[in-house]
């Protein structure tokens, strides 16, 4: 329990007024929707209270990209929707500075998430790039973002990242290439850790992957539990201030992803779609109505390429929709791309088979689109209402 008398306010400019009230220390829960977090007079009063020294929890929905500018004015920030732990985990950081008192019969180490100062994302597509920027928000990790390779080198130019996620098949300069330019910054990035995210990876291609230099090597999915045991796992490093001047690990750490679909899986299931997008309604439908909408671009995509017997090309087309469906409740689909890059991996002759098999699930999924999509929002809304986190979430 929180020992605070608290109140509420609907505008910011009441908040003001309530900030201007001498003789006691306040905490500030501020939740602004897309519109209001950049509407100049809501930064002017932001900036007022950060000022002050007063703490702020910013609550803000899911954003592709944020100002950081506006983030750093506030103490915490939390990406909607709000669960009793990311509040209590954002409360205890503050407690940190002895600013207030909590009682809670858990006692808790401080987050090694705290030790890290930025982190950089790089992937090329941007339902990917939404969700990794969610999830950190979630863990309390502020995030900068890059969609290709040339613009997270020059990213880095100008700052200095504690910790880089790159994804690894990317057009113009894949993250391996990318990962090189980076170390060659200089001596504070020759020995970061990195990173490498992709969706499939041949047993001898993570081996590959150490040898190029990546600290570890995550496949798609990733939840927050994964990403929060693989950044722990770096904790050492980050807190050690000549972790830079120790020589590259012996070998990068794999951090699994979730089984397996089983044999049969589903065409679409919401409910999984509502936790692989960690149970974020708006992220949720926002993500698969992306990859519903691509779906046909796919399909035209794939069978030119296939036609024209294009296979390194097809290979990275399908390897891309595998990483976006990673993210989906699509088990049907993500298991017909896994089977058909795995057959162009390996130059099988059954490639052209899986192939067929992938475009079979597409027109599968274009079908049923055609046919829910008016209802399936509605049933997602649903699945939330039930789990209990619409009535948790601050709307807009």
């Amino acid at each position: 329990a929180l020992k605070a008398r608290y109140s509420f306010v609907d505008t910011m400019e009441a908040l003001l007024r309530v900030s201007s009230a001498p003789g006691e220390s306040l905490l500030y829960v501020i939740s602004l929707g897309r519109n209001e977090l950049y509407h100049a007079g809501n930064r002017a009063i932001l900036r007022t209270l950060h000022e002050q020294n007063s703490r702020i929890i910013l609550l803000t929905p899911t954003l592709e990209q944020y100002d950081q500018d506006v983030l750093q004015l506030a103490s915490a920030h939390i990406i909607k929707p709000i669960t009793r732990q990311r509040f209590v985990h954002a409360l205890r950081d503050l407690d940190s500075a002895n600013a207030m008192t909590l009682e809670n019969n858990e006692t808790q180490e401080p987050s090694p998430l705290l030790a890290l100062g930025s982190v950089l994302v790089v992937d090329d597509n941007d339902i990917n790039l939404a969700l990794m920027l969610s999830l950190l928000a979630h863990m309390g990790i502020r995030a900068d973002s890059a969609n290709e390779g040339y613009s997270a080198v020059e990213l880095c130019r100008k700052r200095q990242y504690d910790l880089i996620l790159m994804d690894i098949q990317m057009p113009g300069m894949d993250g391996v290439e990318t990962m090189h330019r980076i170390r060659q910054l200089g001596p504070s990035y020759q020995h970061i850790p990195v990173m490498a995210i992709t969706a499939y990876a041949l047993p001898e291609e993570q081996e590959k992957f150490r040898l190029q230099g990546f600290t570890q090597l995550l496949t798609k999915p990733v939840d927050e539990q994964r990403l929060r045991a693989a950044i722990d796992g770096l904790e050492k490093d980050i807190r050690d201030p000549g972790w830079q001047r120790r020589p590259n690990r012996s070998g990068a750490q794999v951090i699994p992803s979730i089984t397996m679909p089983p044999t049969q899986p589903t065409l679409v299931d919401l409910r999984e779609q509502f936790h692989r997008c960690n149970r974020n309604l708006a992220l949720a439908s926002e993500m698969l109505e992306k990859i519903l909408s691509r779906l046909p671009e796919e399909q035209q995509e794939i069978t030119q390429l296939l036609s024209e017997h294009d296979f390194q090309a097809l290979e990275s087309r399908i390897h891309k929709l595998h990483g976006a469906a990673q993210y989906s409740g699509l088990a049907a689909l993500r298991k017909a791309a896994a089977e058909a890059e795995h057959a162009l991996k390996r130059h099988h002759s059954a490639r052209d088979e899986k192939v067929d098999a992938l475009l079979k699930q597409i027109s599968a999924l274009l079908n049923w689109q055609l046919r829910q999509h008016e209802q399936w929002p509605a049933e997602l809304r649903q699945i939330a209402e039930i789990e209990g986190q619409l009535g948790a979430q601050l709307m807009e």
